[in-house]
């Protein structure tokens, strides 16, 4: 009487969703990058935003977002987004559109990032 067990469930059974017959909980660290991101598909694609400016002053004056560093002593939230450039950068392809901004003397031409105008491919 009143010996009742405490059943464990492993984290990522508790991440299926419901329809799956899970419980349905976000994997928080996945949502987590998700959202910062979305933060740094923001400051790529909106660089004259205040929060695009604030990072591009302190971060990375002399480059692009996609070519910054984590710098010294960066804030906590720099380091957030920073993190997640390597997963923004193996979304992005680089979309020639016209063509008017190639350089074909200066930008190499292969499978490599390039600084121009990008869209996320799903």
């Amino acid at each position: 009487m009143g010996h009742e067990k405490c059943h464990w469930i492993a984290w990522p059974k508790l991440c299926v969703s419901k329809a799956s017959g899970g419980l349905g909980f976000r994997d928080l660290k996945a949502f987590n990058d998700a959202l910062l991101c979305k933060q740094s598909w923001r400051i790529v694609t909106h660089p004259d935003s205040i929060l695009g400016r604030i990072y591009k002053a302190k971060y990375f004056p002399d480059s692009s977002s996609l070519e910054a560093q984590l710098g010294k002593r960066p804030s906590f939230a720099w380091r957030g987004i920073f993190s997640t450039l390597t997963l923004l950068l193996a979304g992005l392809h680089w979309r020639v559109g016209r063509g008017d901004l190639i350089n074909i003397w200066a930008d190499p031409i292969s499978n490599q990032l390039q600084k121009r105008e990008f869209c996320l491919v799903r």
